[in-house]
């Protein structure tokens, strides 16, 4: 039972920071979009889309790794040395990726004749390595089953790059210093919030783990739970493995984690390196048509104008609620584990049932009440520029229809990783991917399609992951009625909305904008709560006999 509260607790410090570190987030792209504007918002989100793949494969794979072998080795001294030969292996790792990212850098800023590639690149590259120093210490205190290191750390890094993001920002326009300016500020932020978060974790680990590490207490190797907690493997780390890690072991098992991210990041490369030139080629007459006649005043480079509008506005609207839902699957991963490790169906049933059953029906009502309001949500947030709120609420409206799968792809990953099953989620990802790329490229040359097709590939590419996930889930006998998970929320969600149209005919049609959207918001969520407690669908009884 302590082992279980513990747990517990260390998935509701992860949930709540989570909350907190995405929260911090849009409220940074919000404003950091309104100050750039779209076309540079489009050269920034470029830059990053560049910067990824480097820094996905050389971080990815260090928490879950540095975490497995740091929990199998608790209480004793191989921590020491989990630590020293995860420095050796990751820190060696990210010093080559953010070299071969700058020297990347300068040949994609001669390509496309634009300096802020390669100065990007150089402001960028230290923020791979400093990354990767905080994952070793996020890895050794979550084996240590201590997540607060990496909730407080996740908040001081996003709050620092908030604060001095927007700051930077806004003393380069005022010193006069536009465009590049501007983009180098914020970029420089990323790299100094990094230092900062690397500092407090360097010390917070010499402070929690070394200092216990002194005391030389034994190796706890007879719990399951600590043997599967966070990643495991189909090798039980016993005492002797523990003391003897090295770093082929390491490497052997980041490395299937960081190909996996990275074939995410290429493929967002793709879009921005290959797709975007295709929409250069379109005349601004078509893509004025294909948006209803919208008029881009100012948009000087037409396609970087559609990519801003897309990763600054649409995206941050839309990867709000799949990054707050991922949350869930991290506090769920130890219980599934101990669940799969344990061949206890009943468990895993039970687990996966009601992990399902509540991103089911958080993700079904949020995102049916931002589709039918997208247009005041995005006037809102983003002001009251009649071209980008109609080009990005068509986008965002087509996004949405695959809004819940995304929601489930991260519940759906940390399962079939509970169960060892890493290769299979590379698999899966490696052919959504491949398709969402053909399909960006076939459709972005067509002129009434145009940057539409991001969002159209996007949306199939949620579907393939979620139908092949839902199908090899069901052969690891966890839990998954499609009609008994969706009906209700769908039913409950149509119904609010119902209740809703009535009230803004009548009550609401008189209030301000920015009020009526909050009422509306405060209603619908009252009528549905209101169903959920009357109808009890987000409820999943315990089974009998049973020791959950």
């Amino acid at each position: 039972m302590k082992k279980e509260n513990s747990l517990l607790k260390a998935g509701v410090v992860l949930v709540v920071s989570g909350f907190i570190v995405k929260l911090l987030g849009a409220l940074y792209r919000i404003p950091l979009t309104r100050m750039l504007g779209a076309a540079q918002m489009g050269r920034y989100s470029a830059l990053f889309s560049l910067f990824m793949p480097f820094f996905s494969f050389a971080t990815a794979g260090i928490v879950p790794c540095t975490a497995h072998f740091s929990a199998a080795a608790r209480g004793s001294k191989a921590v020491a040395s989990v630590g020293s030969k995860s420095a050796l292996l990751y820190i060696f790792q990210s010093s080559v990726m953010a070299v071969c990212f700058v020297c990347f850098g300068c040949f994609y800023s001669y390509i496309q004749s634009d300096s802020i590639f390669f100065t990007g690149s150089i402001i960028l590259a230290p923020a791979i390595v400093l990354a990767a120093a905080e994952n070793i210490c996020k890895g050794l205190t979550q084996g240590q089953m201590d997540m607060l290191p990496t909730a407080v750390s996740n908040v001081l890094e996003s709050t620092a790059k908030t604060v001095l993001g927007l700051s930077g920002v806004y003393f380069a326009a005022q010193l006069g210093k536009q465009g590049d300016g501007m983009v180098k500020a914020a970029l420089g932020a990323v790299t100094v919030a990094g230092f900062i978060c690397c500092a407090f974790l360097l010390f917070t680990v010499r402070k929690k783990i070394c200092n216990k590490m002194a005391a030389g207490s034994t190796v706890s190797t007879g719990n399951v739970l600590e043997k599967v907690y966070i990643l495991p493997s189909e090798t039980i780390i016993g005492e002797k493995t523990a003391k003897t890690v090295s770093v082929r072991q390491m490497l052997g098992m980041s490395f299937p984690i960081a190909v996996s991210a990275l074939v995410i990041s290429l493929s967002a490369f793709f879009d921005t390196a290959v797709c975007i030139p295709r929409i250069d080629g379109i005349p601004y007459s078509d893509i004025v048509k294909s948006f209803e006649g919208a008029s881009f005043k100012n948009a000087e480079n037409m396609p970087m104008y559609l990519l801003g509008i897309y990763q600054g506005m649409v995206l941050t609207v839309f990867n709000l609620l799949p990054a707050v839902l991922s949350y869930i699957g991290t506090a769920s991963l130890p219980v599934i584990s101990r669940a799969a490790a344990a061949e206890d169906k009943t468990q895993l049933k039970w687990h996966t049932a009601r992990i399902f059953t509540v991103t089911a029906s958080v993700s079904v009502p949020v995102t049916v009440f931002i589709y039918f309001f997208r247009y005041d949500i995005l006037q809102m947030l983003f002001g009251t520029n009649a071209a980008q709120t109609q080009v990005s609420a068509k986008l965002l409206g087509i996004l949405l229809w695959g809004s819940v799968f995304c929601c489930f792809t991260s519940v759906f990953n940390s399962v079939l990783y509970a169960a060892g099953r890493s290769a299979l989620v590379f698999r899966i990802l490696l052919l959504a991917s491949a398709v969402k790329c053909m399909l960006n490229y076939i459709l972005c040359g067509i002129p009434q399609i145009n940057i539409k097709a991001f969002a159209v590939s996007a949306c199939i590419f949620n579907t393939i992951i979620f139908v092949l996930s839902v199908i090899n889930i069901k052969k690891l006998g966890a839990a998954f009625s499609f009609g008994k998970i969706f009906f209700m929320p769908c039913a409950a969600a149509a119904l609010s909305m119902g209740v809703l149209w009535l009230v803004n005919d009548s009550a609401l049609c008189f209030l301000p904008p920015v009020l009526k959207l909050a009422f509306s918001a405060a209603i619908f969520a009252l009528v549905y709560f209101l169903i959920a407690i009357i109808t009890g669908f987000m409820l999943i009884s315990v089974p009998e006999n049973s020791n959950i």
